[in-house]
């Protein structure tokens, strides 16, 4: 029934597209990608087990069509998929969803005002808060509304208010009567914000943010799960070869019945020279006491693309949980070769993680990361594509062996490798 749903949606959206013949541009886009990966996956420590092989794959169709610039329909459907999930080559996952469907309103009211309004994905700034996870084979949207506002003439200012239902409840109601309303009680997850981008000159730029997350589910009676405040900016610099960014943001609030205070800060240089880039940051996320009883000073991000900063082998994309809620330290130094006898580009970079507090014994020492990657990008006709190669290893520390974690019983790197196709038309 949803399929059936989905397939009369895309339908009626071309035969709407091509009923307005009148339309400046009568032209239909349609693009489509393709990511396959395979991962060799022995990230467990551990000698004994067996390691993972398994191939990942997604494949996206996407529709666009707008009327005399200002009105743009978008359309995108997605089928994600573990090969040979299915069990059986005659049995059907039925897994394609909407990946993207929304209207989006240019220049309404008055210049630079627009509106987007349904489901899409959002990246803001680095992707460290807010991000897509183009990474995942699945990959992250949201439903809700994004009020966006430009000025050229301002700083190049650029503002985006936000509205997103991540989770809720509710039901939809057709028939109103006493019984559904007596029975239903709501409780969302909504995430709610404001963006604002300023270009001061072509060597400064500056993100200013604030983020509420509020979700009303009730582990605990009469007290919501989560009420979250978080203030933030991010600097980017340029200077000739060298370049910098500065992120910084604090959370207040609650979570569940415990006062929540806590604290991001993120520093990193880069020098060019020649085909290279050399880079060193660091990363420090607020982390809690063990002894602490009343409040929970965890930095928490849910809805960043973590790939992108704590390492590729995803020891720590869900933070707290992958913390012990200690916190994290990377330290890290990064590099890019991009030689121009080459079509290639070579990246290498290593990190090394402690936790922000200490255990209760007295650890702080999560191990430390090397990521190797060659990528080489080719067009064929019409089709953009790239071919990644990646491997890592990981030397895990002592608080990778607590019973939280991996347990006493590891005994060798962790190592993880990929094969990535991408193909986009």
């Amino acid at each position: 029934m949803k399929k059936k749903l989905l397939y009369g949606a895309i339908s009626s959206f071309f035969i709407l597209s091509n009923t307005y013949a009148f339309a400046e541009d009568e032209s239909i886009k349609i693009n489509g990608n393709i990511l396959l990966r395979s991962e060799f996956d022995a990230r467990d420590f551990n000698n004994n087990t067996s390691s993972l092989f398994f191939t990942s794959m997604r494949t996206s169709l996407s529709a666009e069509k707008e009327f005399f610039d200002k009105v743009k329909f978008f359309v995108q459907i997605r089928d994600s998929r573990i090969m040979g999930q299915e069990k059986d080559t005659l049995s059907n996952s039925a897994n394609i969803d909407l990946h993207q469907g929304y209207i989006e309103f240019k220049n309404i009211f008055f210049d630079g005002f627009s509106a987007k309004i349904g489901r899409f994905e959002n990246n803001f700034g680095t992707q460290r808060f807010i991000g897509a996870v183009d990474w995942h084979y699945i990959a992250r949207s949201f439903d809700g509304a994004r009020l966006s506002y430009s000025n050229k003439d301002l700083l190049n200012l650029k503002i985006d208010a936000f509205s997103f239902m991540h989770n809720t409840n509710t039901p939809y109601i057709g028939n109103a009567n006493p019984k559904i309303y007596k029975d239903t009680n709501p409780l969302n997850y909504d995430l709610h914000g404001l963006w604002a981008n300023f270009e001061f000159n072509e060597h400064a730029k500056l993100d200013l943010f604030t983020i509420y997350q509020r979700d009303s589910r009730q582990t605990n009676p009469n007290i919501s799960d989560l009420n979250l405040l978080t203030l933030g900016l991010n600097y980017k610099g340029n200077y000739g070869n060298f370049s910098s960014l500065v992120e910084c943001a604090y959370q207040s609030g609650n979570t569940k019945n415990l006062s929540t205070n806590a604290y991001l800060l993120s520093a990193q240089g880069f020098y060019n020279i020649f085909d290279f880039k050399f880079g060193i940051g660091a990363d420090i996320l607020s982390g809690n006491n063990p002894n602490s009883k009343n409040t929970f000073n965890v930095f928490t991000v849910p809805f960043g693309t973590n790939h992108l900063f704590y390492g590729f082998m995803d020891y720590f994309i869900n933070i707290p949980a992958n913390t012990m809620n200690l916190g994290l330290n990377d330290y890290y130094f990064t590099s890019l070769w991009k030689p121009t006898f080459l079509p290639v580009n070579f990246g290498l970079n290593t990190h090394y993680f402690t936790s922000n507090q200490l255990s209760n014994d007295n650890k702080i020492n999560f191990g430390q990361e090397i990521d190797f990657t060659i990528n080489y990008p080719f067009t064929m006709n019409n089709f953009k594509n790239s071919i990644t190669f990646g491997t890592s290893v990981f030397n895990p520390g002592e608080l990778m062996r607590k019973d939280e974690m991996f347990g006493n019983n590891v005994n060798s790197p962790g190592v993880w490798s990929y094969l990535m196709l991408v193909s986009n038309f």
